[in-house]
């Protein structure tokens, strides 16, 4: 913000100091008639009356500001300009004091410490600074040099003490402890003179002297505050503060870690503090859980008492328990199979439990097997423990010899249930002719056989496991104990029966018997068998196997009755043969064993015959090569894709026969299974229907490509190549659309029906749709690719090619001298997007980024008329062309066969009729170049957009005007004005 402007003003201007000269004032009175003032002569004028100290710069210009008062004004106005420093007078120091009260407990002490008849003994310290000078040998400025001689100043303080004469009255006393900060005070300050307006010195007059803090005792000044040094009591006074050390005695008692000893910790405090008594510790002690008869008697622990006090030092950790020697014991009984530790821990100032002895104690046992790791972590938790006596812990413990197992027989076989046994014996009591050839029945009688059990011939019935010698035994010494053997089995064996080393063998089959006398296992194999008769049914009970053999010694024999009921139980109703069973009966009666004989078969159902799908229509014979006529081998023509038209018949499948149920050998019907059809899945583009018959005929919905792999089929309307079209795939020629996973090889083509995507690129092929073609990665056309849609063609970039398109053509970026037509509009989209060489026909105009290049490659653009219809007269002009040079031909034909062959009348008329057809279609295709032509005139609005340069060599050209570029041009937009009929341009 602008200070105000200053103005002249016109009147009275005088000068105002008080008496003391600290204050100037200008006062103005205005006058019309008076001199000019302005600042620079206010100025000057408190520069004449020695005004020099504190003048105001601010005042004087407030003074002359503008709407202050000018010429004319009446007016008086008073500005203070200069200001002087007033003197200060001293001050002295203000002692403030914390609330320190004594507490209660500390009272008693007061009067004995701080008497009131004592008068204050405080000091002052303070600090003088002299100055001295002292010579000083400097060190020369070169080694050779002598030193130079200096002096140097020095500044010493001198410290001296001066005491307080007549202190003031005391205001107040406290009780502080060590390190706390007592007061804290002001300090003191000088009188300051000051200075006039004038410069000159105004004295500050007499204001007394400044004093500081006076101190007794241990007190210490630090900076401001005032801090004890030591725990006790104080008094002060409004300059002063003495200081009494005071501490109580201090003593704690307490338990040892181990708390088998009670400790005592004392300070002694000051001489008026009273000590505690001996009988007080020994109550505090009692308090803690130590019994009085372990504790010091109260003479004792008054004597430790007082020689603290006589000699003024500090008891830490001493006892007051009654001092007991520490136990080390070791106890090893007449068996010395343990060994057992007993310690004691020390107490008071008795000796204490040494580790290292115990440690000793042990070695010199000489024990063995003990674990050391073990012992010495117990031993060191009793040691840090509070257990006063470790007693009987066990050391190392010594093995007494064992037993070894007895020996015992291992049973092999599995024995009967007791009612069975039972059972086996009652039968064999009836069949003594059977028993005649036992001999060990007098010795074994049938009655004494505990347990029975089937074995067979070879069968291990049991193992002996002999008695084992006993573990053996060691003491705490390590001297071995032997070990004590078990008892052995005692086995009497009889028929048919062999031990094998430990193994105890049948011979024979037949019933393992069991017995025992005293301690005697008695043991035989009595012949035993009863007749086997098993009938089994196959798992689809369709067959069903019957097994037999006849009875040997004691067992049940073999009855054809039973053969027939266990046949029945088996289930067995239907398709038994009664020949095969009786034969099988004979054959076991004499002796011969019957295994799984087929005695009835059931019928097998006749299942229903399964039908599958039968295609009708050809397919694709899948070759990738095929012979022209003149034997060599076609690549590129392969018979790979099968391609249908829409209502086509493309399979049938026939409906499925029933089938005839049949019975297994229980009787029981058994189920056909009816034929079953083939499970085909049907695409969308497959119709299904059903014939009269059952069968069904699957047809074609749309054009396109078969796709039958076995269990589905269906129409595909897009044909895919997974890889690139080329030797493995050949041309490809398609209804529908057709895709290309890769690129599109030098010399192949691709014709579809609908719209063609390539993935990869197009070298120099041929791609024709009779909808859009789409290549991702450009056309690379080494002046062989044509690429035709009837819609539109889009591509990354194209190179040497042709593109023909009845819609737009969009490229990514550049086309490099390529030939391209299409009835709408091409644009070239990225910064990338230039048409460099080649011609380009476009009907609704171009986008691109350049237009040719830097070397001025010649380019030719036509637009704004139909490309179609430009075709369409090219190809009516070449064959008007053509039927004008026949006509010529057959005037000259008619001329020859006049002069040469007169008496051929038919050949001349030939070529005359000839010539009328001629001049006939001479005359309809004329009409149509005349009718094309005028089409062709129509124009249609389009614009060339060049979003970046247009270089010199590129030719415009519309309706038969050109447009040709010279110098370059950048963002212009090109059009053909119907008015002018010129090729214009515009800027963008």
């Amino acid at each position: 913000m602008a200070e105000p402007a200053a103005v002249v003003l016109r009147g009275r201007l005088e000068l105002r100091v008080d008496d003391q000269g600290l204050e100037a004032e200008l006062v103005f009175s205005s006058d019309p008639e008076g001199p000019e003032w302005d600042p620079a002569k206010a100025k000057a004028l408190l520069e004449r009356e020695g005004v020099t100290q504190g003048i105001e710069e601010r005042a004087l210009g407030i003074l002359f500001e503008a709407g202050s008062g000018g010429a004319g004004a009446s007016s008086t106005r008073t500005v203070v300009v200069a200001r002087g420093t007033p003197p200060e007078p001293a001050i002295p120091a203000v002692l403030t004091v914390g609330d320190f009260a004594i507490p209660e407990s500390l009272k008693s002490y007061e009067q004995r410490v701080m008497p009131a008849d004592k008068p204050p003994a405080v000091l002052r310290r303070t600090v003088e600074k002299t100055r001295s000078e002292r010579s000083v040998a400097r060190k020369p400025l070169l080694p050779f040099l002598r030193a130079r001689q200096g002096k140097q100043v020095v500044w010493e303080k001198n410290e001296s003490l001066i005491p307080l004469e007549q202190p003031g009255p005391e205001q107040g006393r406290g009780c502080v402890r060590k390190g706390e900060v007592i007061a804290t005070f002001t300090p003191a300050r000088r009188a300051r003179s000051g200075r006039s307006v004038f410069g000159g010195e105004i004295p500050a007059g007499d204001s007394g002297t400044a004093e500081g803090v006076y101190l007794g005792g241990a007190l210490k000044q630090a900076g401001a505050e005032i801090r004890a040094e030591a725990a006790g009591f104080f008094r002060y006074g409004s300059e002063w503060i003495e200081h009494f050390p005071f501490t109580l005695h201090e003593h704690r008692v307490y338990a040892s870690p181990d708390r088998l000893t009670c400790l005592l910790d004392f300070l002694p405090g000051s001489e008026q503090a009273d000590p505690p008594t001996a009988n007080q510790l020994l109550d505090e002690a009692r308090a803690l859980g130590f019994p009085a008869e372990d504790l010091l008697c109260e003479d004792d622990a008054a004597l430790l008492l007082s020689r603290a006090l006589t000699d003024g030092t500090m008891l830490q950790a001493a006892s007051l328990s009654r001092p007991i020697d520490a136990e080390i014991r070791i106890d090893i009984p007449e068996d010395r199979l343990s060994a057992t530790l007993s310690l004691r821990k020390g107490r008071g100032t008795g000796r204490p439990l040494s580790l290292r002895e115990v440690g000793e104690a042990i070695r010199t046992a000489g024990l063995k097997g003990m674990d050391t790791a073990r012992v010495r972590e117990d031993v060191l938790a009793f040691a840090r423990g509070t257990g006063a006596a470790l007693e009987g812990y066990l050391l190392v413990q010594g093995r007494e010899a064992q037993a070894g197992e007895d020996g015992r027989l291992e049973w092999k076989v599995p024995f009967v249930e007791p009612e069975r046994l039972q059972a086996l014996k009652a039968q064999a009591a009836g069949r003594s002719e059977q028993l005649a050839g036992v001999g060990s029945l007098e010795r074994f009688p049938l009655e004494a056989v505990e347990a029975a059990a089937r074995v067979r011939q070879g069968d291990t019935v049991a193992e002996l496991h002999p008695a084992g010698a006993g573990q053996a035994g060691v003491d705490v010494f390590g001297a071995g104990r032997p070990g004590i053997k078990g008892r052995e089995v005692r086995l009497e064996l009889f028929e048919n029966l062999r031990q094998e080393r430990r193994a105890v063998v049948a011979q024979a089959e037949g019933l393992l018997e069991t017995g025992s006398r005293e301690e005697t296992v008695l043991l035989r194999v009595r012949p035993h068998r009863d007749r086997e008769i098993q009938v089994s049914l196959s798992a689809d009970r369709m067959q069903g196997y019957l097994t037999l053999r006849r009875e040997q010694g004691t067992g049940l024999p073999l009855e054809a009755a039973e053969v027939d009921r266990d046949i029945a139980a088996a289930g067995i109703g239907k398709g038994l043969l009664p020949e095969v069973v009786s034969e099988a009966m004979q054959r076991a009666l004499g002796g011969e064993a019957v295994q799984e004989l087929l005695i009835a078969r059931g019928q097998e159902p006749e299942h229903g015959q399964d039908v599958d799908l039968e295609l009708v229509v050809s397919r694709a014979s899948g070759q990738r090569v095929t012979l022209r006529d003149d034997g060599r081998a076609d690549y590129r023509s392969q018979d790979t894709v099968t391609t249908v038209q829409a209502g086509t018949l493309l399979a049938r499948m026939a409906a499925p026969t029933p089938g005839r149920e049949g019975w297994d050998v229980s009787g029981r019907p058994v189920p056909a299974r009816k034929g079953a059809a083939r499970y085909i899945q049907v695409g969308k583009h497959v119709e299904c229907r059903q014939a009269p018959d059952g069968s069904m005929e699957y047809l074609a919905r749309i054009e396109g490509e078969l796709d039958y792999r076995g269990g589905a089929i269906d129409v595909l309307k897009v044909h895919t190549v997974e890889g690139s079209v080329g030797l493995a795939s050949g041309n490809v020629r398609f209804p529908g659309s057709v895709r290309v996973r890769g690129a599109v090889q030098r010399g192949f083509s691709v014709i579809s029906g609908e719209s063609i995507f390539v993935e990869e690129s197009v070298q120099g092929a041929l791609l024709s749709a009779a909808e859009a073609i789409r290549v991702e990665k450009g056309v690379v056309g080494e002046g062989k690719a044509v690429l035709r849609a009837r819609t539109s063609i889009r591509a990354y970039f194209a190179e040497q090619a042709t593109l023909l398109a009845v819609e737009d053509i969009r490229l990514t970026n550049a086309c490099l001298r390529c030939t391209v037509k299409c009835n709408g509009k091409v644009v070239l989209e990225s910064d990338k997007g230039s048409v460099i060489g080649g011609r380009v026909y476009c009907k609704l105009g171009l986008e691109a980024a350049n237009l040719g290049s830097e070397r001025e490659v010649p380019t030719r653009i036509y637009f704004g008329q139909d490309i179609l219809v430009q075709d369409h007269l090219e190809r009516e002009q070449r064959t008007l062309e053509e039927l004008k040079v026949r006509n010529s031909e057959l005037e000259r034909a008619m001329i020859h066969a006049e002069r040469t062959a007169p008496d051929d009348p038919g050949r001349l008329e030939s070529l005359r009729a000839e010539k009328r057809r001629t001049l006939q279609l001479i005359q309809m295709h004329s009409k149509r170049v005349f009718i094309l032509q005028e089409r062709f005139e129509q124009h249609f609005p389009s614009e060339i957009v060049v979003r970046g340069v247009v270089h010199p060599g590129v030719v415009l050209e519309s309706h038969g005007r050109q447009r040709e570029i010279k110098t370059p041009l950048r963002e212009v937009v090109f059009f053909f004005n119907t008015t002018s009929g010129r090729i214009e341009e515009r800027a963008m």
